[in-house]
């Protein structure tokens, strides 16, 4: 290598290795991530070291991240809430030093480098400077390396500090307390692992049993020690120190000493018989109750109830007053539950928690499962109330399926772990396990709805003919709203489809019966789903005598039908210079298209052709109607008035529609007439309509309508009229009806008063999915005829779906 090479490589090492020295510079201590540690009368460096870092050589640490003490003299001692920046970090660990083993409800953390709070998740790791905060009724368990717990309940902020030492044999684990209460349980496995502790007003070490930490809005600190070693609380504003021993509890408030020790209020005592199996219904939950006796120097009390025996895993914790002794929790799923209740004195001192009492929860899958009617709110976490739930609401028909240990029966000793519930009102299931355990008694209410359907017209009861496609109308009562999987099932040979309302229920089933049919068959309404039929109700149908030609040919007699689709021609038709009357009873949505010629007079040049094409939707089960139609001339020949009117015109309509019996409508409406094009005098005449209509059908065979309301044209020299319209329908044979439509006009017509009058006589033909019809429209005066001249015939189309 030449000595140019050389001192090439030389100088490269030389740039390589300060570059390495800058970077380690770049994480010196002085930028470690710090945490605020406040100081305590008689702390000093050497003791700080030797509680934060379990060594008290790293003291130099404090030093390092705090430069102005190199200002004060030595040895360094601290009055009472100096603040002081000690590093999170100061030598190298084996992982982390504690993980969230339980959670409920919402539990935030973050990292000392997070400037947000995060959602916690079961199993997260956590390391020296982690802050975990739990929201109202929530909890969370933190385990240590050594296995050792700390229970952190609601509305609690807990920084953690880590180990002192990183040997097996003298962990020492701290914490900081901010707000809130923490629960810790300490095993002694080898040495004596403990943890500090620290609060707004005081230090607090716990070693080997349990016990609980609590901080208030006032800073108080409270220490109870339920069983264990004693704990030794440290004022952090005085150098002064209690030790509290089992069974006992202390406070200590911001700038006083501890107080002397107090003996805890005793525990409650459950005085309710205890059983250790509760029945419920999957979708509701399960219930557990439980009564205990009253402690003479109790203000409160706290129930929790957890997943597990040593009382880890609490999913609900409630505070009661002092003259409570009951406690109801519901929403519980299935599985193990522990339930204690600890009492609180006057001075906010907790007792040690009651026995725990272990119940077993099994919950009942029902089928189909939309005849369960009442659930549990969609991810809500159970609950305690004192107030007792309401039984569960299930339709009649349903299926209960249990567990396979779980055996139930309805008070007739058989004993199953599927039910059937085929008996309406309140019931009881009574269940025990195979080694004879009982249960509490589970309430039921077994709702079976009330389905009615119109009878055939002219007859008493449900009638059908063989070949016929017949209607028949449901109505259905029940104090639960139905679910939309309600089915309608006939006997082979008949075929039912169903029409179904905004709600999902069955509105009209459409029944054929085929030639092999009985006379008398059975429709089943049912609620059908996941491969369960529950049936709810019977309807009993007779099919109407016919002449039969042949074995395959059925001559059809005539069908006496309720006339439900009849004329809207005049209302179809979209005239402005008219109000038409209205069909209330059909619930269809429907698309319909109309033709008018109005003839030549002696008010006309020539013939005019007249378009439209509206829509009409149905809403709100069937109480609300929306329209919207479109009219325009062909030709526009009339004179004078009639020209006046704009030959193209946009109508808006919406109707409310209120049934006040099975054969009365009323409805209130508001209709628009926009025009598209102006007339050949260049006006744009906007136009609305406010209007009620009355449907009343009688004799089966009749209908009469009427429709009232008032013509405004929104311009000065408009048109103002009280408007109103007349039907009358007959249904005459199979699908023919006809009707008479009158039309009458008075008020206010271009500035003067006038009146305008038109008759409509009407032939209808109603297929069951397209409804025609045809008629003239006969003018009454002069003022109708420079409308619609001598005679207009008009003729409409819609389609119903």
């Amino acid at each position: 290598m030449s000595a140019r090479q050389t001192g090439f490589l030389l100088c490269f090492w030389f740039v390589l290795l300060c570059v390495a020295k800058t970077s380690i510079a770049e994480t010196s201590p002085h930028q470690a991530a710090t945490y605020d540690y406040i100081t305590r009368a008689g702390d000093s460096c050497i003791k700080i070291a030797t509680e934060q870092f379990g060594d008290n050589g790293r003291y130099h640490l404090i030093h390092q991240h705090n430069s102005w003490l190199k200002k004060m003299p030595l040895p360094h001692r601290f009055e009472p809430g100096t603040i002081l920046k000690l590093p999170l970090s100061f030598g190298s660990t084996p992982g982390p030093d504690a993980e969230v083993t339980a959670m409920q409800r919402r539990v935030e953390a973050r990292s000392p480098a997070d400037e947000l709070w995060k959602l916690a998740k079961l199993g997260l790791e956590l390391f020296r400077g982690w802050q975990i905060s739990t929201w109202e009724k929530a909890a969370a368990e933190i385990t240590f390396r050594d296995e050792s717990t700390l229970n952190i309940r609601e509305n609690t902020l807990v920084i953690l500090f880590g180990p002192q030492k990183n040997t097996a044999t003298t962990q020492r684990f701290n914490a900081r307390l901010e707000k809130g209460a923490l629960r810790s349980r300490l095993d002694a496995l080898s040495g004596r692992p403990s943890v500090t502790v620290t609060t707004p007003s005081a230090t607090a070490t716990l070693r080997e049993g349990e016990a609980l930490v609590s901080v208030a809005e006032d800073n108080m600190c409270r220490v109870s020690n339920f069983e264990g070693k004693p704990i030794t609380l440290t004022s952090a504003s005085q150098p002064k120190t209690v030790s509290v021993v089992s069974g006992y509890g202390s406070r200590v408030s911001n700038g006083h000493k501890p107080e002397k020790p107090r003996l805890l209020p005793p525990s409650p005592i459950w005085t309710n018989e205890h059983t250790g199996l509760v029945v419920g219904l999957e979708g509701i939950g399960a219930s557990i109750y439980g009564q205990w006796s009253k402690v003479n120097q109790a203000i409160g009390y706290r129930v929790e109830l957890a997943r597990r025996s040593d009382g880890g895993d609490v999913i609900v914790a409630a505070l009661v007053p002092g003259d409570t002794d009951r406690f109801e929790a519901h929403g519980l799923p299935s599985g193990w539950y522990f339930v204690a209740v600890s009492a609180i004195d006057a001075a906010g001192l907790e007792s040690r928690p009651s026995l725990r009492r272990a119940t077993l929860v099994r919950l009942a899958t029902s089928h189909p499962q939309d005849a369960l009617r009442d659930h549990w709110p969609h991810d809500t976490p159970p609950d305690t109330t004192t107030v007792l739930p309401k039984a569960p609401r299930v339709l009649i028909g349903a299926m209960l399926q249990f567990h396979d240990e779980i055996l139930c029966d309805m008070g007739d000793n058989k004993w199953s772990s599927t039910i059937g519930l085929y008996q309406g009102g309140a019931v009881q299931l009574h269940c025990r396990d195979l080694e004879q355990q009982r249960a509490l008694p589970l309430q039921l209410d077994i709702i079976q709805p009330t389905v009615s359907a119109l009878p055939t017209a002219g007859e008493e009861s449900l009638v059908v003919t063989r070949g016929v496609r017949h209607p028949i109308p449901l109505r259905f009562d029940a104090p639960v709203a139905l679910p939309s999987s309600i089915q309608i099932i006939g006997p082979p040979g008949v075929d039912v489809e169903i029409d179904r309302s905004d709600s999902g229920l069955p509105k009209i089933a459409w029944v054929t019966a085929n030639n092999h049919v009985a006379p008398t068959f059975s429709l089943e309404v049912v609620v059908q789903n996941d491969a369960y039929v529950a049936s709810l109700a019977t309807l009993q149908v007779t099919i109407r005598p016919s002449e039969t030609i042949s074995s395959q040919t059925t001559v059809l007699s005539d069908p006496i039908q309720k006339p439900t689709r009849v004329s809207r021609l005049m209302d179809q038709t979209l005239s402005s210079s008219v109000m038409g009357v209205r069909d209330l009873e059909s619930l269809e949505n429907t698309v319909s298209l109309g033709i008018g010629v109005i003839s030549r007079g002696p008010k006309t040049v020539n013939e005019v052709v007249h378009f439209s094409a509206a829509a009409d939707m149905t809403f709100l089960d069937n109480a609300l109607r929306l329209g919207l139609g479109h009219s325009f001339h062909f030709a526009d020949g009339l004179q004078t008035h009639t020209a006046s009117r704009q030959a193209s015109r946009l109508r808006t309509d919406i109707v409310g529609i209120f049934s006040l019996q099975e054969n009365l409508w009323i409805s209130a409406g508001l209709t628009g007439w926009i025009p598209t094009f102006a007339d050949d005098q260049g006006n744009r005449t906007a136009s609305l309509v406010p209007s009620t209509d009355v449907h009343f059908r009688f004799a089966e065979r009749f209908v009469v309508r009427t429709r009232q309301g008032v013509l405004l044209d929104l311009a000065a020299n408009g048109s103002h009229l009280w408007a109103s319209a007349y039907a009358l329908d007959l249904w005459l044979w199979g699908p023919l009806a006809l009707s008479t439509e009158f039309n009458l006009n008075i008020g206010s017509i271009n500035r003067s008063f006038g009146w305008l009058g038109t008759i409509t006589p009407l032939l209808h033909v109603d297929t069951g999915f397209i409804v025609a019809s045809i008629g003239p429209t006969i003018p009454l005066n002069e003022e109708a005829q420079l409308r619609f001249g001598n005679v207009s015939l008009f003729l409409t189309g819609s389609i119903h779906f």
